[in-house]
């Protein structure tokens, strides 16, 4: 029984932590903070992990199975590749909300183990997932002919880096899910063909996705 109890509060600790992660950054983060969000003493937490750095690389393990998972999931249910691609989008605006920034650059400049993880996750996973829908969309005629899918790709799991940059977006203007929105607004119409602008239309509408 207890050991059931621990993997309860192992979960609730990694979901915990991810969002105060993903809300207020990583540095000025502390133990005591997530400790008390949790109302659990920083004592049951290093039964549970070792440390802060140890805490980060747990979370970001979950959030790669998680989005393995999903990815999983909806590729087994969608009617077609549009579909499959507002359903992921959909989940992103849900996670991206209240999204800071900083999370990022704190992890690369501080939990650089984790933060290859996360950037080997996109570059591998992400990215091949994203190649098979885009191939999949060409052949049943919702993407473009001339798509050169592994250039596509790439594209979009790398301009994460220039849609956190604060140079450009700083967050007291430009709140991060705002950002995101206009960005995969812009790479769908610019896939599509007039058979998936239809499509993605009609997934739009069904879905309630806003972007």
């Amino acid at each position: 029984m207890r050991s059931y109890i621990n993997l309860q509060q192992r979960e609730q600790l990694l979901i915990q932590a991810q969002k105060m992660f993903t809300t207020h950054g990583i540095k000025n983060l502390t133990m005591d903070m997530i400790a008390k969000s949790l109302k659990m003493s920083k004592k049951t937490i290093y039964v549970m992990v070792r440390d802060k750095s140890d805490l980060v690389r747990e979370v970001i393990e979950r959030y790669i199975q998680e989005e393995i998972k999903m990815f999983t999931e909806f590729r087994g249910k969608t009617e077609n590749p549009l579909h499959e691609l507002v359903l992921v989008i959909n989940r992103a605006l849900e996670q991206t909300e209240g999204f800071n920034p900083e999370t990022l650059f704190d992890m690369q400049r501080h939990y650089p183990e984790s933060y290859k993880l996360f950037i080997n996750h996109r570059n591998t996973f992400l990215y091949q997932q994203l190649v098979a829908n885009m191939q999949d969309g060409v052949e049943q005629g919702y993407f473009r002919t001339n798509l050169k899918t592994d250039i596509i790709a790439k594209i979009y799991t790398g301009q994460l880096q220039i849609l956190v940059d604060q140079s450009l977006f700083p967050a007291a203007n430009y709140p991060f899910v705002s950002i995101l929105k206009e960005y995969l607004d812009y790479h769908l119409r610019a896939i599509v063909t007039h058979k998936g602008l239809e499509e993605l239309a009609r997934q739009k509408e069904l879905h309630r996705v806003k972007i």
